[in-house]
């Protein structure tokens, strides 16, 4: 068998140091021996294909890799922080302790008064429902000066005091109250 066939067949060890000699492996093949040992020491056209395409059935591609990238990370932090009500009561409290130090002393009492549990619970209770601050100023005044005007003609005109028109006084003054802010309210919102 002639040393082409060889090369041929694949059996590179089997050159001779002549052959092996005489094939520069210095850039791309010049004759067609050189062509053969190129063929022989990198693979043909054939088996590079081959390669090609099993390369290609088991490659995985970029967005297969960032997909598994995100599923395999861990989370950093395993404990969540939970917010538990007593967690919540320590920090108000000690909020609540720093902005009265910052406070003249009669202002610390009356923050002391007004944050008890006593009053603030049912103040936002309140708050939240229909009685809003503005009704309740609109309604304290209108009651006061319709309760001032019905005691004073009653008791100039010898009439009976009916306690009942000081809610029904308390309770116009504080739809009024709330129709005016919410006026202001659209007019404002109107400007914007």
């Amino acid at each position: 068998m002639s040393e082409q066939g060889r090369l041929s067949e694949g059996n590179e060890h089997l050159l001779s140091a002549e052959a092996k000699s005489s094939v520069e492996h210095k850039g791309a093949p010049k004759s067609h021996e050189d062509l053969k040992h190129h063929e022989v020491s990198h693979g043909n056209n054939e088996q590079l294909e081959t390669h090609r395409s099993t390369i290609e059935q088991h490659a995985i591609t970029a967005t297969e890799t960032a997909h598994l990238g995100v599923e395999n990370e861990q989370p950093k932090n395993t404990h969540p922080l939970i917010a538990s009500l007593q967690l919540k009561t320590t920090a108000w409290t000690r909020q609540m302790t720093r902005t009265r130090k910052r406070l003249r002393a009669p202002d610390r009492a009356f923050s002391r008064v007004i944050h008890s549990p006593i009053v603030d619970k049912p103040s936002e209770l309140i708050g939240k429902t229909i009685a809003r601050p503005q009704g309740m100023l609109w309604g304290s005044v209108i009651a006061f000066i319709g309760t001032s005007a019905l005691l004073w003609a009653t008791n100039y005109y010898g009439y009976q005091f009916n306690y009942l028109l000081v809610i029904l006084l308390f309770l116009g003054g504080s739809l009024l109250g709330l129709a005016i802010e919410g006026l202001t309210y659209a007019l404002r919102k109107n400007k914007q």
